[in-house]
């Protein structure tokens, strides 16, 4: 077994000749190769840098939520159209939307939507108002989320890549390392 473990914090490993392994005839050999593995690993794990690969992976979820967000949103304007038509026409903010939405009850939706306050969609009832409201305070929240997640990236980027971040920004910058699969390449 000293032989083997010679072999293996050696780094030569691989190149453990078939006379050593034979001899491992104890179970509690095979523990202690298993252990002496195991620690090996962690060690080589604590030092693997993982700094660019949470940038790739936060950029991949603004992307994803960004994506997610839209779609979500217009699900909401098409719903929302119902009661209030004029939606499509005078609000394009899709974040203003599901704020307003989460906030005001119909009537004072329509109030901030439309110039006169009357709108030309049916009256929904309030159980319909609860359920669209339900959903905007969840799409409201997703643009916190992203937010949240955008300013993370940006400081990621400041620790692991303040050049890049400074030549295109944390966004771009976070989306080239992406491409790359690491800053190494």
């Amino acid at each position: 077994m000293m032989e083997l473990t010679g072999h293996i914090l050696s780094g030569k490993a691989g190149n453990v000749p078939r006379s050593v392994l034979i001899q491992l005839h104890n179970p509690r050999d095979y523990d202690n190769l298993r252990n002496l593995n195991m620690d090996l690993t962690k060690k080589d794990m604590s030092n693997f840098p993982i700094g660019d690969q949470l940038i790739v992976h936060t950029v991949m979820m603004i992307d994803e939520l960004g994506l997610n967000i839209n779609r979500l949103s217009l699900r909401l304007k098409d719903w929302i159209a119902w009661g209030v038509p004029e939606i499509k026409r005078d609000l394009s903010d899709n974040k203003r939307v599901a704020e307003l939405a989460a906030s005001l009850n119909q009537k004072d939706f329509i109030k901030n939507i439309t110039e006169d306050g009357k709108s030309f969609g049916v009256t929904l009832t309030n159980l319909e108002w609860e359920t669209i409201q339900t959903a905007a305070k969840s799409i409201s929240d997703l643009f916190e989320e992203k937010t949240r997640l955008e300013d993370a990236l940006s400081a990621m980027m400041n620790n692991t890549a303040p050049n890049i971040k400074a030549i295109c920004g944390s966004q771009i910058g976070a989306k080239l390392i992406s491409i790359a699969k690491s800053l190494k390449r």
